[in-house]
């Protein structure tokens, strides 16, 4: 009689081996009193099992920042930014690593602190929101590709475009209601408009994939128009915040990897580049903003060589 049993030897590592050992026992028949028990092993054909591989989504951008206060600028920003995304997010902000910047910012008084600390119009790196802009609850799209609130369904307040297989998202709405003003630290902030669009590659010019991929977005671009008043002040100031976001190029990393990338710390009072990295984007600046710029002390980016 033949008895076969198989045991697993296991070695762990980057890639698990998993070995059968096969053994056979042999049964002697001829005398009645004893069994003799004898082991042969032998190793079948070993298995190999490659581990998992969790790869990030590594967005590579040029990001803008910029606020005005009543028609003049206040602060500028722009820079090179990797964004990363892990694997089957579905919410929330992209972890952001900061490459190379420039940067200017009128002097700080007290007073301007204040209104750091309480308004979305300070200057920093763009955040990347991972979800598109009509992936809430608050917006739905009508059959004529109309954008509108959900609680208020004859307010029209965006559309969605197709032009050269590229997909526009675009919402463009004043605030509705009394949440449009609030009080804070002896401020009043009264919310007047709210602009954002987004930029897709559509593959298959086909309107009912327009909910694409984080991967396929080319841009990002959002404005917020407020008025800033405190309370010992007559007037109201109107302050407007931009935020741009070019996509240069998107690949994949594994998620071991992003431990090892390496991000400056943004200082306001200078700037830290290695290349003129906004040669290729200050053509999308609005011509007033260029003209501000000129009179800044941010580094002369009409005239100005780097070697590289």
């Amino acid at each position: 009689m033949n008895t076969y049993f198989t045991k697993p030897i296991i070695t762990i590592g980057l890639l698990f081996v998993v070995q059968l050992l096969h053994s056979q026992i042999n049964v002697d028949k001829t005398r009645n009193d004893t069994a003799v028990l004898e082991q042969k092993d032998n190793f079948l054909k070993d298995i190999t099992v490659n581990a998992s591989i969790h790869p990030d989504l590594v967005i590579s951008a040029y990001v803008r920042n910029y606020s005005l206060i009543n028609d003049s600028l206040y602060r500028y920003l722009d820079a090179m930014v990797d964004y990363v995304i892990p694997e089957n997010a579905k919410k929330g902000t992209a972890k952001t690593f900061l490459k190379q910047y420039r940067v200017y910012a009128q002097k700080i008084t007290p007073q301007k602190k204040r209104w750091i600390q309480i308004t979305p119009g300070d200057v920093g790196i763009p955040r990347f929101y991972v979800k598109s802009v009509l992936d809430t609850q608050r917006y739905s799209v009508l059959p004529n590709n109309t954008i509108v609130f959900k609680k208020y369904p004859d307010s029209v307040v965006g559309s969605i475009s197709l032009k050269d297989s590229l997909l526009k998202i675009k919402i463009d709405r004043p605030t509705i209601g009394d949440t449009s003003v609030h009080d804070f630290l002896g401020y009043r902030i009264q919310f007047l408009r709210t602009i954002r669009e987004e930029m897709y590659k559509l593959h298959d010019n086909n309107f009912k994939n327009r909910l694409t991929k984080i991967n396929d977005v080319v841009s990002k671009h959002n404005y917020q128009k407020f008025l800033l008043k405190h309370k010992k002040e007559s007037d109201f100031k109107v302050v407007e915040y931009f935020s741009d976001i070019i996509v240069i190029n998107a690949h994949y990393i594994d998620h071991s990897k992003v431990k090892s990338m390496q991000s400056l710390k943004l200082d306001r009072e200078k700037n830290s580049y290695q290349t003129s990295f906004w040669k290729d984007y200050m053509h999308t600046l609005p011509k007033n903003i260029m003209e501000m710029l000129e009179n800044t002390d941010i580094p002369d980016f009409l005239n100005e060589e780097i070697n590289q």
